[in-house]
């Protein structure tokens, strides 16, 4: 609840230049054993949420509206932390396989990005993925993703 004397400052949006259409329906999406996703439409987020499971991620993209866009986190196993990931299932390669799997039967374009975009999106949008726990930041990132890539394509404009 904001004190007497002092307003709350609202994210504003910076429109200094003319946007270019984005696709219609643009999905974000955090691929893992958690996954998280982000719907933009017409550029406005209009839905974000997590799903746990591989089964539970294959029953949502083929029951998703279809989107004209996938907007990916790309996974890479880094030699520095392959050590942690011994005896792993790998459910985030896993679930890049899903999705990349339903975007190319529906002959969806995909975009995959990688996961150092994050600090300068989270600039951007106001939404911070490394803030509260790890077990609801997926939505966060796959928002993100989405979101750095309509910005950095003039389809959405960067939040102060």
């Amino acid at each position: 609840m904001p004190t007497a004397g002092k307003k709350r400052k609202e994210p504003v949006l910076i429109h200094s230049r003319a946007l270019s259409t984005p696709p219609h329906i643009v999905i974000g999406i955090d691929p893992g054993m958690t996954t998280g996703w982000a719907q933009f439409t017409d550029g406005v987020p209009t839905g974000m949420d997590q799903i746990y499971g591989l089964d539970a991620l294959t029953d949502f993209v083929e029951e998703m509206t279809k989107p004209d866009l996938i907007v990916m986190e790309k996974y890479a196993l880094w030699k520095w932390l392959a050590l942690q990931q011994s005896g792993s299932k790998m459910e985030v390669a896993q679930a890049e396989g899903i999705v990349k799997s339903y975007a190319r039967r529906n002959r969806l374009e995909l975009v995959e990005q990688a996961p150092n975009i994050l600090g300068t999106a989270k600039l951007w949008t106001k939404v911070d993925h490394a803030k509260g726990s790890h077990d609801f930041s997926h939505w966060k990132s796959a928002y993100n993703h989405a979101a750095y890539y309509l910005i950095t394509h003039n389809m959405m404009d960067i939040v102060t």
